[in-house]
């Protein structure tokens, strides 16, 4: 097994899932500067399967539902167009 830091893209929608290696561990949530996309960095085994992982984004005084039986872990913030959008993310673990 060998560990290497793969960046993954992912859109900005409100709900989102994307594939990445099983077990991998989220590192960042950052704007990729060389191709201006948002983008997850994840330290990971690229071997191990591949499973879809879902996310949330939650823009500032949107109203979080916590009564639906969904549990939320915190992943970063992510702001674009020049701060005028600010988006909280948030992966889905259950």
């Amino acid at each position: 097994m060998s560990l290497k830091i793969i960046p993954i893209v992912f859109p900005m929608q409100e709900k989102f899932s994307v594939p990445m290696p099983q077990g991998a561990e989220i590192l960042s949530l950052q704007r990729n500067e060389s191709t201006n996309n948002p983008c997850l960095w994840v330290l990971a085994d690229p071997s191990s399967p591949q499973v879809e992982r879902h996310f949330e984004l939650f823009r500032d005084n949107q109203v979080i539902p916590v009564d639906m039986g969904i549990d939320r872990e915190y992943i970063g913030t992510y702001q674009y167009q020049r701060g005028e959008v600010i988006a909280h993310f948030f992966e889905r673990i259950n």
